[in-house]
């Protein structure tokens, strides 16, 4: 009888961890943006600069006037701080939902922190940015 107890707790922790596992994440609405173009990737060879937003959402710049600006599935805290950061790539190219941004800490032992790409949005111009960032940081 306690095996048989032990089974099945065993068994309802792990329906209830897949199910909180299987729920999609919401994104907050300053984050989404349906007057750009949501792509599926560009090209990690033209990647020029970039600049971050806030701890969730960065712009990644490859020409003169043309962004794409990056929104992650969760707050990298260090991102807003960090010189420097990698951006992982498949075939040549960044992924969303598959590619991620990781930067890292200031601890010289510590692996980086890394979040994967939830958005890739493409930004045609400098007006383009300065609307995200209006958005996304709320006005300032």
């Amino acid at each position: 009888m306690p095996f048989a107890k032990t089974a099945l707790t065993v068994i309802i922790l792990v329906f209830t961890l897949l199910g909180c596992v299987a729920k999609p994440v919401a994104i907050d609405e300053k984050y989404i943006f349906t007057q750009f173009e949501s792509v599926k990737r560009f090209s990690k060879f033209t990647v020029d600069s970039w600049q971050v937003i806030d701890n969730r959402s960065l712009i990644i710049q490859t020409s003169p006037n043309r962004y794409y600006l990056l929104i992650l599935d969760r707050k990298l805290n260090d991102l807003k701080f960090a010189e420097v950061i990698q951006l992982t790539s498949t075939g040549g190219s960044i992924h969303a939902k598959f590619d991620c941004v990781k930067v890292k800490t200031s601890n010289c032992h510590s692996e980086p922190m890394a979040a994967t790409i939830k958005v890739i949005y493409q930004l045609n111009g400098r007006e383009d940015v300065i609307t995200v960032k209006q958005q996304i940081r709320g006005g300032s």
